[in-house]
Parts: C-alpha cells; structure tokens; sequence
C-alpha cells in the first residue's frame, strides 16, 4: 500500500513539472517596456512577444531621436527573430536598421512574473535590461 502511495506522489510530481515549462512560455507572450539609460537619456522600448511553442516572434519599437542631421527620427519598429524560450529562460535577436547599417542585438534573459532580466549583446558589448509589464 505504502508503495502505491508513493508510486501515485511520484508519478504526480512528474506530472507537475513536465506542465511547468509551458506555463512560464506562456507568461513571455505579451507586452513589455524596457527602460535603458542611453548617452541620449532614458528610453522608453516596447517589447511585444508573441510565443508559439517554444518560439517566440514580435516588435520591438521606440522612438529613435531626431535622427540624422537633426530631422526625422520617430517612432521606429524592428521585428523579433531567432527567438526561443525554455521554461522560464529565453533568447532572441532584433535587428536594428538605420541609414542602411544593420546592428544585431542579442537579447537572453529570464522571466520571473512580471519581470523579465537579461543582457542585450550588441555592438556596445553586453548591456543588462529590465522589463516589466505596462500599468
């Protein structure tokens, strides 16, 4: 009897935690803002992640300055690729594009509730970043 009880308790906490993962891929899935100190000030990023699976797609948009010369600039939007999540831990690349340069950034970091943290890995070497929900 004792056996049957603790087979039951076992196979349970299989159970449990094979459904974990899904759950923390899911609480990825949304919108987000990132606040980052640049040489131009704080910014202001929203993160929209989309998660299929374990693949996770969407925008990263912000306004980028004046631009150029001094005109233009605005709101800019780049699309999130290359993306996975793995429990509660997550990977994936923007691509910037600005006056015909491409800069990668690498962004992997975890979620913990309402909050993700991580590095941005890009052409400045590693940054760290917040990000929480909007209120």
């Amino acid at each position: 009897m004792k056996l049957s009880a603790l087979l039951t308790a076992l196979l349970t906490t299989a159970v449990l935690t094979m459904d974990a993962a899904p759950v923390s891929a899911q609480n990825l899935a949304g919108v987000w803002e990132i606040t980052r100190e640049t040489g131009r000030g704080t910014t202001v990023q929203t993160l929209t992640l989309v998660v299929e699976g374990s693949t996770v797609t969407g925008t990263l948009a912000f306004n980028f300055g004046r631009g150029r010369g001094g005109g233009g600039g605005g709101p800019q939007s780049f699309p999130v690729s290359d993306g996975t999540v793995n429990g509660n831990q997550f990977s994936f690349t923007v691509t910037l594009s600005f006056g015909g340069n491409e800069i990668p950034q690498m962004y992997s970091g975890t979620i913990d509730g309402e909050t993700l943290t991580g590095t941005i890995r890009g052409g400045r070497g590693d940054q760290p970043f917040t990000a929480k929900r909007p209120e």
